[in-house]
């Protein structure tokens, strides 16, 4: 029983572990992004200490893939990648490295940084926006 114990314990270690976020380097946005793709601004909230985020979503009318792009002061902080192939989210670190996350897999450590990088749940997000 402890063996079946420790191996449970041992593998959901090794899963997390193996699964981590991997480094990564800044996104690069399409070239063709401003003359191809679909843009529709999902919101901008300005918090109380001046900070503006935003959201933009960038749909490829060309292929299945939607690029949704989260800013802060106008800098990119987070890029939301879903197309057949692959369904990612770089986020961008405190020293200005980027790390990716799967959400198939990492779905909660990536929101995690997304919200930690917007500094506000999506919930407060939505809110503010509602409010602008």
């Amino acid at each position: 029983m402890k063996r079946t114990i420790l191996a449970t314990v041992f593998a959901a270690v090794f899963a997390a572990t193996a699964f981590a976020a991997t480094p990564t380097s800044a996104p690069v946005l399409p070239s063709d992004l401003a003359t191809v793709w679909e843009k529709a601004a999902l919101g901008t909230c300005k918090k109380s200490d001046g900070t503006a985020i935003a959201v933009t979503e960038y749909e490829s009318s060309t292929m299945f893939r939607v690029l949704t792009a989260v800013t802060k002061n106008g800098d990119l902080v987070a890029l939301y990648d879903v197309s057949d192939t692959a369904n990612t989210v770089k986020v961008r670190q405190a020293d200005d490295s980027w790390l990716n996350y799967d959400r198939k897999v990492e779905s909660p450590a990536g929101r995690a940084a997304v919200e930690k990088v917007m500094g506000m749940p999506p919930s407060e997000f939505l809110g503010c926006v509602d409010k602008n």
